[in-house]
């Protein structure tokens, strides 16, 4: 290895790097929406160094703030100069390093506060290629309620959700509306330099995704970005814990935000949301988005799941609907289960008087409406979870607003897919009502 006069070095392709001819890449995104992910892959390119954050754009800030600060004789813009050729000088000597390191030409940083110093990294490295990585508003903020259960201080929504503890679900919101913004003017502002990626491509199709970023790196695409992007050890850092125990791209995290609930989201904060959302071709988000299936799960189930689906409800289901007994079952009660990876607008009605399971079209009218993962249905089939975690997991959810039908249905469900024990059930009371008596309503929907 070979140094220059002016400290650069030849990578083992011979190309001199040094903190004029550097071209890096930077990752534009908001927590939780899928960088650490896009980092494993970019990472496992051969030509491509993309470590854990590095934070290197508020260093490149902080030295910003040292020169401008100083009372010497210096015009402010020729200070200013000295600035970028300090940071310039200072980041590109770990770029380089970590270049050495990986043997590796094309560095990559996916530093969150990235977003904050965007303009000044555009200015230090005017050749600097930028990744606008963005993910639908509801599943970012699903995600960053389960990653922030203890506390909002990790991914620095802490601002937000200070001004906002009675009601994080808006915090949240207006964070992923400010930060998307920014994000979207910088990417209007250098449409060059910058390509928009979505979470939901990069896990529905990620050899696409990394093969249009290849190509936007200058770079050929490699499938041991796919194949070993999940095998190969990674450097640890700060990103999604949960990504060191899966093998490969993941679809379990698409279209959790069916589950935030949108009555908490303000009127002017729902109507700023799905403007950025309507810029981003992304599914609007109205007062129903609770009771109707993801956007993004359904439809992708392939035909051999479907007719796992089928078999299971017309064979299990069906089966443990008919061993129930009178006293168990609800008296003429229907319950559609809509399966959110169905294509179509097909579900599966259970009729408790009698003992049926049929395929229909949703304009059959039923007492109760459940919106279930096809996973959910399988894992409490199993005995893996129980149907009470799989609500809360928003793995089965209402699919109206009749809460009191619904609550009946879930325990009908839960019956049906566990099969009835005598002695499990004994102390639990009769599954048996009347909806004309019990508070609920007998109107169908």
């Amino acid at each position: 290895m070979s140094t220059g006069m002016d400290g650069g070095s030849l990578t083992r392709e011979g190309a001199f790097l040094d903190s004029r001819r550097l071209k890096p890449c930077f990752i534009l995104t908001l927590p939780r929406s899928g960088s650490t992910l896009l980092r494993y892959l970019l990472d496992a390119h051969p030509s491509i160094s993309c470590p854990p954050e590095t934070r290197l754009a508020s260093t490149g800030a902080g030295i910003m703030a040292s020169w401008t600060e100083l009372d010497e004789p210096e015009t402010a813009q020729r200070r200013h100069q000295l600035a970028l050729r300090e940071i310039r000088h200072t980041l590109g000597s770990f770029m380089r390093w970590n270049l050495r390191k990986d043997g590796k030409r094309v560095f990559c940083d996916k530093s969150l506060n990235n977003l904050d110093h965007a303009r000044l990294l555009a200015e230090v490295y005017p050749r600097a290629r930028f990744i606008c990585l963005y993910r639908h508003s509801m599943d970012m903020i699903a995600s960053a309620a389960e990653a922030c259960k203890w506390g909002y201080s990790a991914f620095g929504l802490q601002p937000y959700a200070a001004v906002g503890v009675d009601n994080l679900v808006n915090a949240v919101a207006r964070a992923w509306c400010e930060r998307t913004s920014i994000i979207r003017l910088v990417e209007k502002t250098l449409p060059r330099q910058c390509i928009a990626i979505r979470y939901e491509a990069l896990v529905t199709n990620p050899v696409a995704a990394a093969t249009e970023i290849s190509k936007f790196l200058h770079l050929e695409f490699d499938e041991r970005m796919i194949s070993v992007g999940f095998e190969e050890p990674r450097m640890g850092g700060h990103g999604d814990h949960k990504i060191h125990d899966h093998w490969t791209v993941s679809l379990s995290s698409l279209g959790r935000g069916s589950v935030v609930p949108v009555d908490h989201l303000t009127d002017a904060g729902l109507a700023h949301m799905n403007t950025l959302l309507a810029d981003l071709d992304y599914p609007l988000v109205d007062r129903g988005w609770n009771h109707a299936p993801s956007p993004f799960r359904r439809g992708i189930a392939t035909p051999h799941d479907y007719g796992i689906l089928r078999n299971f409800f017309e064979g299990h289901v069906a089966s443990n609907l008919r061993g129930l007994p009178l006293a168990v079952a609800p008296q003429g009660f229907t319950l559609r289960v809509i399966v959110e990876e169905c294509a179509g607008g097909e579900s599966w009605v259970l009729d408790a008087s009698r003992r049926t399971v049929q395929l229909e079209p949703e304009d059959v009218e039923t007492h109760a409406v459940l919106v279930t993962r096809a996973t959910a249905l399988l894992a409490v089939a199993s005995g893996y979870v129980d149907v009470a975690k799989a609500h809360e997991d928003g793995d089965i959810r209402d699919g109206s607003d009749r809460r009191y039908e619904n609550s009946q249905g879930s325990r009908l469900l839960g019956l049906v897919l566990s099969g009835y024990e005598r002695t499990r059930y004994a102390t639990s009371g009769a599954f048996c009502f009347d909806l004309s008596t019990r508070g609920g309503s007998s109107a169908r929907r």
